[in-house]
């Protein structure tokens, strides 16, 4: 099958990878096979961060089959939101789009399609895809919504999925925001989502679909998710606070700047 579009601009698969040995190739094999019939013109950046099982061996297996893989094996973890966060940094100039996926397998590569045609569209800085048929537990449900809620009344948040990891982004806008994540310790979306709206960038919400976790799944603690859930409570007032602060000091700098012209 003929890509659907064959043009100049590139795109950059970017995706972090933590001890996914077992699945790992199966994910990569499958995005290599779907995206690139629907936009030719794209590049895989796979960052590896410090896996302790065979996913570095699966890998480097993977970039001598994969002329258009590059890939960053890390010496030592970072934690995801640090992954991500390097991963998006880490993208080169050639690059005009970056599109976001875990890889767990639980997004569909086929549902790029959708997220490139809106971003044509809609002429927006970046396109989430909002999980359909997620399985929750109800403690995540409850706290998930909960900050959905908050970040909604403090941020103007106009997405219901505020922590998609399926993201078609400008590479411009994408950088310029990873590059303030600095508080979250579990979540990078959710402090990445608030950046973004603080910021005014444009972004645009497409339903997509969430499979179940290939491999083994890592289930959570009540108390970890609690503990996460305080954490991500904290990062979201942090970033409110910084930008609040930095409002302050642009509206008195405004202020002093006009007292003096007008001496």
């Amino acid at each position: 099958m003929q890509a659907l579009e064959t043009v100049a601009e590139r795109i950059t698969v970017v995706m972090p990878v933590f001890n996914e040995g077992d699945t790992i190739r199966s994910t990569l094999l499958e995005a290599s096979r779907k995206i690139p019939r629907i936009y030719d013109n794209i590049v895989f950046a796979v960052s590896e961060d410090g896996s302790t099982d065979n996913t570095k061996d699966a890998l480097v297996s993977m970039a001598s089959e994969m002329p258009n893989l590059q890939l960053h094996l890390g010496p030592r973890r970072k934690g995801y939101p640090g992954a991500a966060k390097d991963a998006i940094l880490g993208v080169d100039g050639k690059t005009d789009y970056i599109l976001f996926m875990d890889s767990d397998g639980q997004y569909d590569p086929t549902d790029f399609g959708l997220l490139w045609r809106e971003i044509k569209k809609s002429d927006v800085d970046m396109v989430v895809g909002k999980r359909m048929n997620r399985v929750e537990t109800p403690l995540r449900v409850f706290l998930s919504t909960g900050l959905r809620i908050l970040e909604k009344i403090m941020f103007r948040t106009k997405q219901r999925d505020i922590t998609s990891a399926f993201r078609l982004m400008r590479v411009g806008p994408a950088q310029s925001i990873a590059r303030e994540v600095k508080y979250s310790k579990y979540n990078f979306w959710l402090e990445f989502t608030a950046i973004a709206s603080l910021c005014g960038y444009r972004m645009q919400e497409v339903p997509v679909v969430y499979r179940a976790r290939e491999g083994t799944s890592r289930v959570y603690s009540g108390s970890k998710i609690l503990e996460a859930a305080v954490q991500e409570l904290t990062t979201i007032f942090r970033v409110w606070r910084d930008y609040s602060l930095r409002e302050i000091r642009r509206e008195t700098g405004c202020q002093a700047t006009a007292t003096l012209r007008s001496q």
